[in-house]
């Protein structure tokens, strides 16, 4: 059974560590989560002022309110295709707020921006990939006999290791990290550290020397 979760828009930037691995429950177990965000662009979904979002098993859908079932509409998330991840940037339209990061993605041939902050991305990126995937199991339904199962963990860009990170600010890595996928811990660490050697897949250590990262990041 879908259940819903409300969340605080991110007008501060960032949130606790707890929260972060609340909403990562949540969404892993199956709930939905509803926060603050703008879908930017000349669909009929899109609008150019702040929503709420809904992002959970149903798909993607957004509300003027935090009454999610106002004035709901449905994001056709099996249309959409990511283009990139990135922060604000000065052009932006004014409904991204300034802490907020951006997907940029494409309904066809329009582009569409879904932006909201950093800590909730990583589930708007889940949630458009899971509608790919659904979109490209209709064009190519499973043989008959043949296994078709399709989980969280599944849908999920497992990205590794980060090597384009190198020798940036550990503030601008870990940000970029925890856009990617909110349910990691990022650890900074000095270079020439002692760590634990057990492996973690929700954790990524940052190794830093001089300010900057001296090592591509990778989980563990």
């Amino acid at each position: 059974m879908d259940f819903v979760f409300v969340v605080a828009g991110g007008i501060f930037g960032g949130s606790s560590r707890r929260e972060a691995r609340r909403d990562a429950r949540i969404f892993s177990e199956g709930g939905s989560l509803v926060f603050q965000g703008c879908i930017v662009g000349d669909r009929s979904y899109c609008a150019s002022a702040v929503v709420h979002l809904t992002a959970g098993p149903a798909g993607l859908s957004t509300s003027p309110t935090e009454f999610v079932d106002l004035h709901r509409r449905t994001v056709p998330v099996e249309r959409l295709q990511i283009v990139r991840a990135r922060r604000r940037e000065k052009g932006d339209p004014p409904a991204v707020w300034s802490s907020w990061h951006v997907l940029e993605c494409r309904d066809g041939e329009s582009p569409v921006l879904i932006a909201c902050a950093p800590r909730h991305l990583g589930y708007l990126r889940t949630v458009l990939e899971r509608g790919a995937t659904h979109q490209q199991d209709d064009l190519n339904p499973a043989r008959p006999g043949a296994e078709a199962t399709t989980t969280l963990e599944g849908t999920m860009d497992k990205k590794n290791e980060w090597p384009e990170l190198t020798g940036k600010s550990p503030e601008d890595a870990g940000s970029q990290i925890r856009a990617e996928f909110p349910e990691i811990t990022v650890h900074v660490v000095p270079e020439g550290s002692m760590v634990t050697m057990d492996f973690n897949e929700h954790r990524v250590r940052l190794f830093v020397k001089d300010n900057k990262v001296a090592r591509p990041p990778k989980r563990g």
